[in-house]
């Protein structure tokens, strides 16, 4: 009788055990869906998260149009900003490594451009990479093939 009355408890100890184990889930899940696609607090979805773009194809850079990178060059920190993204169809078709080949147009935020023709380690918000730049006119262009 007494292994019965074990068996029983037991049983219902584990019943029990796993219906809170799956409540417990489902609403640690919920709170967390529900922040992923609540809207910011002025009523518009929240950006999605910037993409590292030292190996991003032509829709994550497009996707930057507008922000800005620091330049660290030999004069000190240029700040410019991304102006234009343009895919360049000629490379893409002779076998690039990534999904287009696409040109990056830089302005100058703000001061003046480094010199072009070198390559210049920069910061984003979605973090760091280096960047060769052609050379300098009014804006420069880096070439990702």
């Amino acid at each position: 009788m007494n292994d019965k009355l074990l068996a029983a408890v037991s049983r219902r100890r584990l019943i029990a055990s796993a219906g809170l184990a799956l409540t417990g889930a489902a609403a640690a899940g919920a709170p967390a869906l529900a922040l992923a696609a609540a809207p910011d607090g002025r009523g518009k979805p929240r950006p999605a998260p910037v993409r590292p773009l030292a190996h991003a194809g032509i829709e994550a850079w497009t996707d930057q149009v507008g922000t800005r990178f620091r330049v660290h060059g030999e004069t000190g920190v240029h700040v410019l900003e991304l102006v234009e993204v343009r895919p360049l169809d000629e490379i893409a078709r002779r076998g690039a490594r990534r999904s287009r080949a696409f040109a990056a147009v830089f302005a100058p935020a703000s001061g003046v451009l480094p010199a072009g023709g070198r390559t210049y380690p920069a910061s984003h918000a979605s973090g760091n990479l280096d960047i060769f730049f052609g050379p300098a006119g009014e804006t420069l262009v880096a070439i990702f093939a």
